[in-house]
């Protein structure tokens, strides 16, 4: 029974082993208009696949969360009168309002399902990413 319960040498990745990470960017200017759009992409965090009842050693960080990605969209437009410039934005974060996975349910695999609880418990809005966000502002320059 003791020799169940140890642990093996195997290395296991740490909880922040991210393999993948990318980052796009592009800008587009045309006359006082700016536009960029940011394009970034993340493979999966690991996890530890609960087993209820285990007897025997599991592997820590076994199981890896959803990939991740958002689209962030800015605009600005320029307008000069006299020496004050007025540059009314938009930004929105997370353009296509994609929900990206943070946390899972360790014995699911599931962010909003837990086993034994009602779906108003186990919905957690803390288990998902940011959903998109609209900024609308002006900036000023003298």
């Amino acid at each position: 029974v003791e020799e169940a319960n140890r642990q093996t040498l195997k290395f296991f990745p740490q909880d922040y082993d991210q393999r993948h990470a990318l980052s796009a960017q592009g800008t587009l200017i045309f006359e006082g208009l700016m536009a960029n759009l940011l394009f970034q992409y993340s493979s999966g965090l690991p996890y530890t696949k609960g087993i209820r009842g285990a007897t025997e050693p599991y592997e820590i960080n076994n199981m890896r969360l959803p990939d991740q990605w958002t689209l962030d969209l800015k605009l600005n437009y320029k307008i000069e009168i006299g020496n004050i410039a007025l540059i009314p934005y938009l930004e929105i974060y997370n353009l296509t309002n994609r929900e990206n996975i943070v946390y899972v349910d360790p014995f699911t695999g599931e962010p909003d399902f837990i086993e034994g609880r009602t779906e108003e418990w186990a919905d957690n809005p803390l288990n998902y990413g940011s959903p998109r966000i609209i900024y609308l502002g002006l900036d000023f320059n003298l």
